[in-house]
C-alpha cells in the first residue's frame, strides 16, 4: 500500500536535504588538510619518560657526547646495557652514545625524538623496540607502521644516515607472543631489504635453546632481560653488524 505525502511535506524534506549538503560542504571545508605523504605524521605527546630524557639532557650539560656517535636507541635491552662502550671499544670510530630508555615502544621514541635523537646528529642510529608494543597488545601491523614513522622521522632530519634494527627476540616471559613477533621481525626485515641505508639485524635465536625457545639460562631473574651471558652472546653479532666499514665516515 503506498503512503500519500502532501506537497507541503514533499517541499520541507526538499529544503532539509539541501541545508544538509551545505553543512557536509562547510565542514569539509574546514577539516584540517591531510598530512603530506612526504612528512611524517606526529606521535601522540607522551610524558611517561620526561625524568628519563631530563636525565640525558642533563648529563649532556655536564659531559658533554661525542659529536656525531653511534647513536643506541630503544627500550631496556639497550638502556640496561652499562657496559656498550666498554664492550663495544675496539670498532674503530664508534663512538657509542646510549640513549634508550627502559619500558619504551615505538610511540615513545618517536615523541622523544627531537630530545633523544635529533639533537646528536649521530653518523648511525641502532634501535631495538617492540617487545614492549607488542606485550601492551600491539599488532605486528601497528609495531610495523610506527617503526615506519620513527624511520620517516629520522629519515627527514638525516637523510641516508644507516640505521640498524636489531630484531626483537622473545624472551622467556613472552614466549606467548613469539608469532606475533615473528610476524613483527619479517615485515621490518622486508621493509628494511628495500632501503639501502636500513639494516636489519638477525637476533631473533640468538638467546634461544636447540628447540628455539628462549632460554632462561641467557636472562636475569626476572626472565625478560639479558644477563651478562646474553650480552657476551649479543656483542659479537653487533661487532660484526657494525664493524668496519659499516660505521665509518
Amino acid at each position: 500500500m503506498s503512503v500519500l505525502k502532501s506537497p507541503s511535506l514533499i517541499l520541507a524534506a526538499f529544503l532539509l536535504g539541501i541545508l544538509a549538503t551545505l553543512h557536509a560542504q562547510t565542514i569539509d571545508t574546514l577539516a584540517p588538510a591531510p598530512t603530506p605523504a612526504s612528512r611524517p605524521a606526529s606521535a601522540p605527546a607522551t610524558n611517561r619518560f620526561e625524568k628519563s630524557v631530563a636525565a640525558f639532557e642533563k648529563s649532556d650539560r655536564t659531559n658533554p657526547p661525542p659529536a656525531h656517535p653511534t647513536l643506541f636507541i630503544g627500550s631496556s635491552t639497550f638502556t640496561l646495557w652499562k657496559t656498550l662502550p666498554q664492550d663495544l671499544a675496539d670498532i674503530k670510530d664508534l663512538n657509542p652514545l646510549n640513549r634508550a630508555f627502559g619500558g619504551s615502544t615505538f610511540p615513545d621514541l618517536i615523541a622523544h625524538a627531537p630530545r633523544t635523537i635529533f639533537p646528536y646528529k649521530p653518523k648511525a642510529i641502532v634501535i631495538y623496540c617492540g617487545s614492549n608494543d607488542i606485550i601492551y597488545g600491539a599488532s605486528a601491523q601497528k609495531v610495523f607502521d610506527d617503526f615506519q614513522t620513527l624511520i620517516a622521522h629520522i629519515d627527514s632530519e638525516f637523510p641516508n644516515t644507516p640505521i640498524y634494527f636489531v630484531s626483537i627476540a622473545p624472551c622467556p616471559s613472552r614466549e606467548k607472543v613469539a608469532r606475533i613477533i615473528d610476524q613483527a621481525n619479517t615485515l621490518i626485515r622486508d621493509f628494511a631489504a628495500t632501503h639501502q641505508n636500513l639494516h636489519f639485524i638477525d637476533v631473533r635465536f640468538a638467546f634461544s635453546t636447540a628447540d628455539h625457545k628462549s632460554d632462561p639460562a641467557l636472562y636475569r631473574e626476572d626472565r625478560i632481560h639479558l644477563n651478562r651471558r646474553g650480552y657476551e652472546i649479543l656483542i659479537p653479532i653487533l661487532k660484526k653488524a657494525l664493524g668496519p666499514p659499516a660505521t665509518q665516515p
